[in-house]
């Protein structure tokens, strides 16, 4: 597992450098919310795209190939991106749109590969913490990242930011490659039978339906917040980059301390502790609305980054739990599920270059604890077998 660990942080650092990077040079170039959003979107497109079907090739190639491989080529695609802002009159924005679908395609395969090998690498008793320290070691590298963002995008330039990925991508691709190699990871599956299997999953079992609403709502109205961010940090501070960077730092280290809590909890209360994830994201979200200085801004992002890891990491584990033999399939759904982001990013870039970012980044927040309370007080989850009167059984 631990050599699953370093190649996952370090490739997550890679992809927060990447992430802020395609916001932060769209943002430049055109002053506009909506296009950084939409720049963010076309990274997150793949997911909603491939997301279903990942989990075919990763049956194919098998997870640990399908992590390195695809570490070693987002590390040339972010280096040629580098030498293409650098050396030639290529637009930005064109580089970093051709970027962006290029990384996020190859980082799609990536995580879905990750979170299915760290699930059947680890021992049934002990799955739901790795998936717990896989997505520690995520923020852990998105703090990293975060804070070596700031300097690199004010003072060095974009594509300092992109080689310093590229170097922490190959390093991923050698921790992976000397990493375990389980015999089993799920069905060998073509795409054509891994879009059928997650199909059929979402179609008969209520619980895997269930939480993949989850995912996507916390997705449209919580994650795709970041394409908020920059805004946010330009009317917080002077410095804009210096700002961003050190929120979206703030936010991985609240995800990291929430983690660790969240590991410690039985199987019984996974659930519960899901249904409340949501609703604390979205208060987290309505004080970074909010705040007016940074202070008061980095407490509240710390809150919505520890409700949305612990988010992300139940999701990931109770998904690849009711997954049953194929945890390939089932991180596949949740891909998915994270890939309607695109969505969200660009509704809510469009809506913050109306109204302004604090106030968009209200309604997002408003929305997401209402929809989080209404979820939790229907009949659904708690009469049609997500969440039984007395406990919820992980068997049944």
């Amino acid at each position: 597992m631990t050599a699953i660990w370093i190649g996952s942080t370090v490739s997550y650092g890679a992809r927060v450098l990447v992430q802020l990077t395609v916001a932060w040079v769209a943002y430049q170039e055109t002053s506009s919310l909506a296009w950084a959003g939409i720049a963010l979107a076309a990274l997150a497109l793949p997911q909603l795209l491939i997301g279903l079907v990942a989990s075919g090739v990763i049956d194919r190639a098998g997870a640990r190939a399908s992590a390195a491989i695809t570490s070693e080529g987002a590390a040339v695609t972010v280096l040629v991106a580098s030498v293409a802002l650098t050396w030639t009159a290529t637009p930005p924005l064109v580089v970093v749109f051709l970027l962006a679908i290029l990384f996020g395609t190859l980082d799609t395969i990536r995580r879905t590969a990750t979170g299915a090998l760290a699930f059947a690498a680890s021992s049934p008793e002990g799955r739901g913490r790795a998936i717990a320290l896989v997505n520690v070691g995520w923020h852990i590298g998105a703090v990293v990242g975060g804070v070596a963002a700031s300097p690199m995008l004010a003072q060095a330039g974009e594509a300092s930011a992109l080689v310093v990925a590229g170097a922490l991508l190959l390093i991923a691709a050698v921790a992976f490659r000397q990493g375990p190699n389980p015999r089993y990871v799920g069905p060998r599956t073509d795409w054509r039978s891994a879009l059928g299997a997650s199909a059929h999953l979402l179609r008969h079992s209520g619980r895997v339906l269930g939480l993949a609403g989850i995912v996507v709502v916390a997705e449209l109205l919580g994650h795709s917040s970041l394409t908020l961010l920059p805004g946010l940090a330009a009317s917080i501070s002077g410095s804009a980059a210096a700002t961003l960077g050190l929120l979206f730092a703030v936010r991985s280290l609240g995800a990291i301390i929430a983690l660790a809590a969240m590991s410690q909890i039985s199987q019984r209360r996974e659930w519960p502790a899901l249904l409340a994830a949501p609703a604390v994201f979205g208060m987290g979200l309505v004080g970074l609305a909010l705040a007016p200085d940074v202070r008061i801004a980095a407490a509240a992002i710390a809150v919505a980054g520890g409700a949305s890891a612990c988010c992300d990491a139940l999701s990931q584990t109770l998904l690849q739990r009711a997954g049953g033999d194929s945890p390939a399939t089932a991180m596949g759904i949740w891909i998915f599920g994270v890939g309607s982001g695109p969505i969200g990013l660009f509704l809510l870039g469009t809506l913050g270059d109306r109204i302004g970012a604090g106030p968009a980044q209200l309604v997002a927040g408003i929305t997401l604890v209402a929809l989080a309370l209404i979820f939790r007080a229907t009949p659904f989850v708690t009469q049609e077998g997500l969440m039984p009167r007395r406990r919820f059984d992980l068997d049944r």
